[in-house]
């Protein structure tokens, strides 16, 4: 016959057995409540993520974009004000294109009866319309637009993407039908005034009957109010159709903001390409002026 154990052990033992539960209750309820902790923190950074985090993209050396960088400026008119968050710096040679000119196209249309006409020098199909970034005077990034001839298309846009990504400062780029005054003569002049960078304008050299390498859209004139062209009549420099700034930038020609020297970046690039420079003639001087 078996003997009842004893009380004082029996009681140890329930009270051993109970203590045992509560540490197992415990330690269950503390893993469920960090599981749950984790799931709520996982899902707040989540949540703080998506609210905070732009979109991106990959570019191909690594670098993130924004989604709203522009692939192109095709579409933006010259003179149109940009910024550096807008435009995809690193890979900036992108926004420096050239297109055919066609009959009845939106380009056409703006220079037909103007700086183009028919002629015997130079086809239509001979040019091409650019579009380009520059910075201005003011440090701001803005659309350009120029038409040149095709023989020279390839290396005017590699010269003006080099000077873009100097910061090169030019004031203005556009045809220069937006300051046509009525005859190709006058459109110059206006286009000078307003210091206007410009290359396609279908005329003769100044002074002559000779057709210009303007007129086929192989010389462009750089910032030219602070470049001048200067007439030498009897031997003597003549500044007397200068305005009196331009007058001051015709006189003085030492190395500053704008002034074209051989040691300004503008010459080096166009000079590198074969270009000649109007500021190193002897007849005349046409600081502002380059031409192949």
């Amino acid at each position: 016959m078996k003997k009842d154990m004893d009380p004082k052990k029996k009681l140890y033992l329930v009270m051993a057995l109970s203590a045992l539960s509560l540490v197992v209750m415990l330690l269950i309820g503390s893993f469920q409540q960090q599981k749950a902790n984790k799931k709520r923190t996982a899902v707040s950074v989540t949540v703080k993520a998506a609210e905070v985090e732009p979109a991106k993209e990959a570019t191909k050396d690594g670098a993130e974009l924004s989604e709203n960088v522009l692939e192109s400026v095709q579409d933006f008119a010259a003179g149109k004000k940009l910024s550096e968050e807008q435009l995809d710096m690193q890979h900036s040679g992108k926004y420096f294109t050239g297109q055919k000119i066609k009959k009845n196209d939106a380009v056409y249309r703006r220079i037909q009866g103007k700086s183009y006409v028919e002629n015997d020098h130079v086809k239509l199909s001979d040019l091409r319309y650019l579009k380009m970034l520059h910075y201005n005077f003011k440090g701001e990034i803005r659309v350009g637009e120029m038409i040149v001839n095709k023989s020279v298309e390839k290396d005017v846009r590699g010269i003006f993407l080099s000077l873009f990504r100097k910061k090169y400062p030019i004031r203005k780029m556009y045809l220069v039908e937006k300051y046509w005054a009525g005859d190709s003569t006058s459109t110059d002049a206006a286009s000078i005034k307003a210091d206007n960078t410009s290359c396609f304008n279908y005329r003769a050299i100044i002074g002559s009957t000779k057709v210009s390498k303007h007129a086929m859209g192989l010389a462009i004139d750089l910032n030219p109010f602070e470049n001048p062209y200067i007439p030498k009549h009897n031997g003597t420099w003549d500044y007397s159709a200068l305005w009196k700034k331009e007058k001051a930038y015709a006189k003085d020609r030492s190395p500053r903001a704008y002034v074209i020297t051989t040691k300004d970046a503008a010459y080096k690039l166009f000079e590198k390409k074969g270009f000649a420079w109007g500021g190193s003639w002897r007849s005349v001087k046409d600081y502002q002026h380059f031409e192949k």
